[in-house]
C-alpha cells in the first residue's frame, strides 16, 4: 500500500482538477501494449464525451525503442475495436514525461522497477494496470480529479508480477487479440472512474461476443490472456 509521505498532495483546488488529469501508459518498447492502451483509452474517452476535458492520455517505453510505428498485430486489433494507430511514433520515457504525468500505468512489475531505478522520486504516480483496476474497485465512488488519485493511492494493494500483462510482440495475431482483450477489460473499469462515472458506465457482456456498451461503445473480448517470455511491447 502507498505510504502517506509519497501521496500526491490534494488541496481544495487540486481536488477539483481544474486541468485534465494526465495519464501515461508505459511498456517496454512503446510499440505494442502502451500505444494500444493510449489509443484505446482515448477512443473510450471520446465515446464518453470526455476526450481532452477530464483526462489526456500518452504513452512511452522503458527503455523504449524510439521512432517505430505501432506493432502491426496490435494496430490491427485497435482498428477492429474502433481505435486508430495512425501517427504513433514510439519514444523512450523521460523524467519530464514523469513530471508532467499524474498517473503512470505500467504493464509489468519489471517496468515499475526500471522506472524506480532510472527515475527515483516518482513512485507515488506508478500503478500496474491491474493494480489500478483493483484500486478502482476498492475506492468509493464520488471523487474526481486529484482527489480520486489520492484515494486510489491509499486503496492500492502492492503491485505484483502476477498482474503482468504478457507481451504480445512477435507472437502473432491470436496473442495480440488476447493482450488487447486483457487491456480492454482493464480500461472499461479505469476510464469511467477517471472521468467521475461508475465503472458500469461501460458494461461487459459474454466473453467472445461484441460488446454493446454505454453510449454506443463496442468491444470484442476473447479468451483469457496468456503469458509470454520475450518482452518488447
Amino acid at each position: 500500500m502507498a505510504h502517506a509521505f509519497s501521496l500526491l498532495p490534494v488541496t481544495a483546488t487540486r481536488g477539483t482538477s481544474p486541468t485534465p488529469l494526465r495519464l501515461l501508459f508505459v511498456c517496454t518498447a512503446n510499440i505494442s501494449r502502451s500505444p494500444y492502451a493510449e489509443r484505446r483509452a482515448a477512443h473510450l474517452l471520446r465515446e464518453l464525451g470526455a476526450a481532452g476535458e477530464s483526462v489526456t492520455v500518452e504513452s512511452a517505453g522503458i527503455p523504449g525503442y524510439p521512432g517505430r510505428d505501432m506493432d502491426a498485430p496490435m494496430a490491427a486489433q485497435l482498428r477492429l475495436r474502433g481505435g486508430d494507430p495512425t501517427g504513433h511514433v514510439s519514444r523512450s520515457l523521460t523524467s519530464e514525461m514523469l513530471a508532467l504525468a499524474d498517473v503512470v500505468v505500467t504493464f509489468e512489475f519489471a517496468q515499475r522497477m526500471r522506472i524506480l531505478e532510472s527515475h527515483p522520486g516518482w513512485g507515488h504516480k506508478l500503478f500496474g494496470l491491474h493494480q489500478l483496476v483493483d484500486a478502482v474497485d476498492r475506492t468509493p465512488g464520488g471523487a474526481t480529479g486529484y482527489r480520486l488519485i489520492h484515494e486510489l493511492q491509499l486503496a492500492a494493494a502492492p503491485d505484483s508480477m502476477t498482474w503482468d500483462v504478457a507481451d504480445p510482440h512477435g507472437r502473432g495475431a491470436a496473442v495480440a487479440r488476447r493482450a488487447a482483450d486483457e487491456i480492454d477489460r482493464a480500461l472499461v473499469r479505469i476510464v469511467p472512474a477517471l472521468v467521475g462515472l461508475e465503472a458500469e458506465a461501460i458494461e461487459a457482456s459474454a466473453p467472445g461476443q461484441p460488446r454493446l456498451l454505454g453510449r454506443g461503445l463496442r468491444l470484442g473480448f476473447g479468451r483469457k490472456p496468456g503469458r509470454s517470455s520475450p518482452r518488447s511491447g
